[in-house]
């Protein structure tokens, strides 16, 4: 198994390696790598030295300038033979990084390797170099650019759940995490018994990386293993109160009696933050709007008071007062970015009546206020969109009940609920707009909708 990469690499010169280097110059044309060692630390990595040759020539070292070593690893010892069945766990490392050609000489390298989990065996690092012409030395000599001995690499099983995901519900104000044990795909750990793992649920504000944790996790939850004979794969957290706007992080670990796997290895830890927040946005200020009757357009204008990113604006519109949102009678009627400060709405025609509104900020999270204030609130005006056929009554007539009275019939405007309807009476010609206009005709009675019909009084012997 490849061993993952954790530290590329680390130089520094001659004087700094860890053992001093051999007397003598090391006029090596094919800049074969020195002195390499191995060792294993008790974090579960395993770091490979060595160090450039040490020469004066300037042609030499010209030539390390411009050349790379990679580095190999393999169960048997590493030599020409089987370099090329190879593939280098680290590559290109380029030989010499320093200003001046003279700091290359002897110059070391130090390249650091997380042992891959569940690892135990003997290991050979070999080092080639690769010129810039692309060839390389075929060199590896024991001792010098390939290991002698093995190095011991040992890296405990990943103990985890995998797949671990979160939510924040604003609702509830609750965190909820879910996972896979690692029993399902596999493992066999024991869930109950003394031997038994439980579930560690840990919240940082921080994401960690596979180093694992470093002092800044708070353990939150110490689970059993088991809920009843169900395996546990799940965690709500209580409720987490008013007040809160915080992004958090959260790790799951299975603790054992003497071991607990915080390495972080797997999939279980979150690398996306849970926003955690149940504050809603401040109320926009200053609300005003007009309605202009001749291009049926309502016009809202506010100012925002927050620097908050990722908002939504929601316009409501009710034909009575708005108190709160969402609420029965209160409609969203757009919704647009929250920086905006403006909006128009353009009313369909067969609109009459007076209506309120009110402008509302929810965040990402979806948090909003609820309860408004009057000054959240601007109304009511009254819009009018009617078109001439839609204001007035249709099928009409009118019936001589008796000497005495006449009834007229019709039926009103839809969906016009407020509407007046006003009867007007002419004994000289037909009723127009000009007529009601000039005053040549008689306003006779007025009557709201549902009777639909008014009876007129008529006197005795009248004749027209």
């Amino acid at each position: 198994m490849r061993p993952i990469l954790l530290m590329l690499l680390v130089v520094a010169p001659i004087s700094l390696l860890m053992h001093p280097v051999a007397a003598g110059v090391e006029d090596d044309e094919t800049l074969e790598a020195r002195e390499i060692q191995a060792w294993m630390s008790d974090n579960e990595t395993v770091s490979i030295s060595w160090r450039n040759i040490q020469t004066d020539s300037i042609f030499l070292l010209t030539n390390l300038t411009r050349a790379n070593y990679s580095l190999y690893r393999s169960t048997a010892p590493i030599n020409s033979s089987n370099i090329d069945f190879l593939q280098p766990v680290t590559a290109p490392i380029p030989a010499c990084t320093s200003v001046t050609l003279l700091d290359c000489r002897g110059l070391s390298h130090v390249v650091t390797l997380t042992i891959t989990p569940g690892e135990d065996d003997w290991f050979y690092y070999g080092v080639v170099t690769y010129f810039e012409n692309g060839s390389k030395t075929k060199n590896l000599t024991a001792g010098l650019s390939s290991m002698a001995s093995p190095v011991y690499e040992q890296a405990h099983e990943i103990w985890a759940p995998l797949r671990l995901r979160g939510s924040y519900d604003v609702e509830t104000t609750r965190t909820t995490l879910t996972w896979i044990n690692q029993n399902e795909v596999g493992a066999e750990l024991p869930q109950e018994g003394n031997d038994s793992y439980r579930v560690h649920v840990w919240r940082h504000l921080q994401p960690l990386s596979r180093l694992g944790f470093n002092s800044s996790e708070v353990l939150v939850a110490n689970l059993s293993a088991m809920v009843g004979a169900v395996a546990r794969d799940s965690y709500t957290s209580d409720p987490l109160g008013s007040g809160l706007e915080q992004g958090a992080y959260y790790s799951v670990t299975y603790a054992f009696p003497d071991y607990e796997d915080t390495r972080l290895l797997g999939s279980n830890t979150l690398i996306e933050l849970i926003r955690e927040d149940n504050v809603a946005p401040s109320a926009v200020l200053n609300l005003s709007g007009s309605h202009n009757e001749t291009t049926g357009i309502t016009s809202l204008t506010w100012e925002l008071t927050t620097n908050e990113t990722n908002l939504t604006a929601t316009v409501w519109r009710s034909a009575a007062r708005i108190g709160a949102v969402p609420s029965t009678g209160v409609e969203a009627i757009a919704e647009f970015s929250g920086a905006t400060t403006s909006f128009n709405l353009s009313l369909l025609s067969g609109i009459y009546g007076d209506f309120h509104y009110a402008v509302t900020l929810r965040d990402a999270t979806g948090n909003q206020r609820s309860s408004l204030t009057t000054a959240e609130v601007i109304g009511p005006f009254h819009e009018e969109t009617l078109l001439d056929a839609e204001r007035q009554p249709t099928a009409i007539s009118v019936t001589r009940m008796t000497n005495t009275e006449t009834v007229i019939i019709w039926r009103d405007v839809p969906m016009q609920s407020e509407a007046s309807y006003h009867i007007w009476q002419s004994f000289e010609s037909q009723i127009t707009a000009a007529s009601i206009g000039d005053g040549s005709v008689q306003s006779v009675a007025t009557v709201q909708t549902s009777p639909q019909s008014v009876s007129l009084h008529i006197e005795m012997f009248v004749s027209r």
